[in-house]
């Protein structure tokens, strides 16, 4: 299988939203020194002291591809989905919405690409498997838990 170099790491963002504060393309640093490219949800509020509880979600299918478009150009099932639930402008598939999350409920998200996927570097590796016959240990869930402990800080 070829090799391909990394791209270069994006550059980070942060947008305030309707309600929340969206910091795009934040760098979450892992054990084995690579690191996982996150889009950050936060409630609005006055005191910016103020914990929140945290969903966080891990997966390949890309953290800024909106709902809507998730499938395309080969289905339009999503968009039509789509058409009968209310979305928020960062409503992304199987991850939760946060103008629901982050202005309703007041819950910080942090969405996080998979190595290898959309902005975090590395190679695709579904379920991290190949990395975990490697180094032994379950590796995409040495991920998560490095995920957590920096989402916790």
């Amino acid at each position: 299988m070829p090799s391909f170099p990394d791209l270069p790491l994006r550059k980070p963002e942060s947008k305030v939203q309707d309600g929340y504060i969206r910091l795009k393309d934040v760098y979450i640093p892992t054990r084995d020194g690579s690191v996982l490219c996150a889009n950050v949800y936060l409630p609005t509020v006055d005191d910016q002291s103020t914990k929140f509880p945290c969903l966080l979600s891990l997966g390949p299918y890309g953290k800024d591809v909106h709902f809507s478009d998730f499938g395309k150009p080969k289905t339009d099932m999503y968009t039509n989905m789509a058409k009968a639930i209310p979305l928020g402008p960062d409503a992304c598939f199987e991850t939760p919405d946060p103008i629901v999350w982050c202005k309703e409920y007041k819950y910080a998200l942090v969405r996080v690409d998979t190595r290898g996927s959309g902005g975090s570097p590395g190679k695709l590796d579904p379920f991290g498997l190949g990395r975990s016959t490697e180094i032994g240990r379950d590796a995409e869930g040495e991920d998560a838990y490095d995920i957590v402990e920096w989402a916790g800080t």
